[in-house]
């Protein structure tokens, strides 16, 4: 498949700023006490969560975390130096979960990395996939738990060749929002 790196870039940055800078003055997104589920299911689908890179990646039929229903997609491949990238869902950016099944071929989905980036195959000595934040810390809970995302965030951004003005913007989207 052909990568993707330039439109995978101004998704991530697009989504970043429709996600947490729409004007809100908190961080918080969720309801105190309790989730915003509308605004938990959006940031699932929008930011990114992984870089797949099984050269043969399957897709998910449901997003209720469950991998009964995966099928391998035979009309997709990956070379070495590429991934997916994926939300939470681990469907591409933007497709919510409740979207049944999603075969990858047919999304721009696909990231070319350079040798040596933290999101390829066996970078942490293992074949599994890194995500970009646990489901015990998402980024849209606290601002230390943005901060985490983001600086992964901006390596993400970097390893797909984005000008050093992307990383920039969501550096200064973060100081900004952080001093609300």
């Amino acid at each position: 498949m052909e990568p993707r790196n330039d439109l995978i870039i101004r998704q991530i940055l697009g989504f970043v700023r429709g996600c947490f800078f729409h004007g809100s003055s908190e961080l918080r997104v969720s309801a105190p006490g309790g989730r915003n589920t509308w605004c938990e299911v959006h940031m699932r689908a929008a930011l990114p969560y992984v870089v797949e890179f099984d050269p043969t990646p399957i897709t998910r039929a449901s997003a209720a975390d469950t991998w009964t229903d995966l099928v391998p997609d035979p009309a997709f491949s990956l070379a070495p130096n590429q991934g997916l990238v994926l939300n939470r869902e681990y469907k591409p950016l933007g497709v919510p979960g409740q979207l049944p099944l999603v075969a990858y071929s047919q999304w721009p989905c696909v990231a070319a990395l350079p040798e040596g980036s933290s999101f390829l195959r066996g970078s942490h000595g293992s074949n599994r996939v890194h995500p970009l934040y646990q489901d015990s810390s998402p980024p849209w809970e606290s601002m230390r738990y943005w901060r985490a995302y983001e600086a992964k965030l901006r390596t993400l951004l970097a390893d797909l060749g984005a000008p050093s003005d992307v990383g920039a913007e969501v550096e200064a989207l973060t100081k900004a929002w952080s001093e609300k």
